[in-house]
């Protein structure tokens, strides 16, 4: 994945992420992690990343999905992602639509204080 990649507003409908958010979710302490997620249901998306609780101060998703995903669906991926981050966490996201059907997620975590971590989510 490249920061490029999302940043990049290509749609008039797309949800924009731009530096000033990277600046937000970056200026935490502790460690990083990024990750892409591909599936054809949200719920799936969920699945791959269930048993990643570590309490990021920072979060950026970037969705990558077709036109017809319902809104709900992005909805229930987000309070998962509320639900594994710190309270007072900076969660931001974006979205860019396409033809495809297949869900696609850039997730970046930032302020991981846990150092084990590494050992059970790589």
């Amino acid at each position: 994945m490249k920061i490029s990649e999302i940043i990049n507003i290509k749609n008039d409908n797309d949800i924009n992420i731009d530096t000033n958010d990277l600046d937000v979710v970056f200026s935490h302490e502790g460690f990083a992690f990024v990750k892409t997620i591909k599936c054809t249901q949200m719920d799936e998306c969920i699945e791959k990343i269930k048993n990643s609780r570590f309490n990021p101060k920072g979060v950026i998703v970037k969705f990558k999905i077709s036109y017809d995903l319902p809104l709900s669906e992005i909805e229930k991926f987000m309070d998962f992602i509320y639900e594994i981050s710190d309270k007072d966490a900076d969660i931001i996201f974006g979205s860019e639509t396409t033809e495809n059907k297949e869900i696609e997620i850039n997730l970046i975590f930032t302020g991981i204080k846990n150092e084990n971590f590494f050992c059970k989510n790589l």
